[in-house]
């Protein structure tokens, strides 16, 4: 996955904290500010990505003066979760225009804002060096293996895989697995060992199906309202009084979102943590899509 592939890619850029977000294993999956990495192949030093992609916001962990930055590089995801960075539907801080355009002067690149959602499979992390050069830093093959580092220096310590509230599903022989789509058919990530399927790290096994083996594939999708917020539920626990749920903000306004308090991962990516008792309005929808298995079939 190349700058130069015809196949849309897009690109975001990450501050050293975020990357090892993503690396351990504790983030799956992406949001906020991105370009398509073909209206961004002119920025090929960390102070060119630091203009391209607007970074020099108020607060901003970016260093436009950095010997390198890493990036990583995806397939658009499935659906309506990628939205046109236009006020008055997305608000932000400037250098943030408001235009659906980056403010990179001789340069027409069209900024999007991403809704958190799954990472999608065969995303790339890349490190972009101050002289030019680049360098493939690691593999994400799919959400049962997670991230395979190839280079960059010492391994990011990774935790245990674990199911995320928003996340693909497939329903195989009966059962209901968190799953992911690849070229090579249908990723099924089981909590415990199954037969036939591979341990991979932590108490995570995968094993992969055919599309024609799946009755249904769907992404799984929990709204609610948080003091008004509209938001969606991207992980659920305990403790000792209760349910508790991380979620991630989708109203695409910082200023409300700063205003509220919410902790911010990067640009235009916000998340807050909350109690059942305290959302409103919690609903299921099973995002499915017509060249993917599903139950109606």
């Amino acid at each position: 996955m190349t700058r130069g592939n015809t196949t849309v890619v897009l690109q975001k850029v990450l501050y050293p904290a975020l990357r090892d977000e993503f690396l351990s294993g504790r983030l799956q999956r992406i949001g906020g500010f991105v370009l398509r990495a073909q209206d961004a192949v002119a920025a090929q030093t960390p102070a060119q990505l630091h203009e391209a992609f607007a970074l020099g916001y108020p607060g901003s962990p970016y260093d436009p003066n950095a010997p390198f930055v890493d990036v990583i590089r995806f397939q658009p995801p499935r659906g309506p979760v990628a939205h046109d960075a236009v006020t008055p539907a997305v608000v932000d801080h400037p250098p943030y225009t408001g235009t659906g355009f980056a403010p990179w002067p001789d340069h027409v690149a069209p900024v999007y804002l991403l809704d958190e959602t799954p990472l999608p499979a065969g995303a790339e992390m890349w490190r972009v060096s101050a002289d030019g050069s680049e360098d493939l830093l690691a593999i994400h093959p799919d959400v049962a293996t997670g991230w395979l580092q190839v280079a960059g220096g010492e391994e990011v310590p990774r935790v245990p895989i674990l199911p995320s509230t928003l996340a693909w599903h497939a329903i195989w022989q009966g059962q209901d697995f968190v799953a992911d789509v690849t070229r090579d058919g249908i990723v099924l990530l089981a909590a415990e060992q199954l037969e036939g399927f591979e341990a991979t790290r932590g108490p995570a096994w995968r094993r992969v199906v055919p599309a024609e083996e799946v009755t249904d594939v769907f992404r799984m999708r929990l709204e609610c309202r948080y003091r008004g917020l509209p938001c969606v539920v991207t992980d659920s626990g305990q403790d000792e009084t209760g349910t508790v749920l991380r979620l991630a903000y989708v109203g695409h306004d910082a200023e409300f979102a700063e205003g509220m308090s919410l902790h911010k991962l990067d640009a235009g990516w916000y998340w807050t943590a909350a109690r059942q008792e305290e959302i409103e309005g919690l609903q299921g929808i099973q995002e499915r899509f017509e060249d993917l298995p599903h139950a109606d079939a």
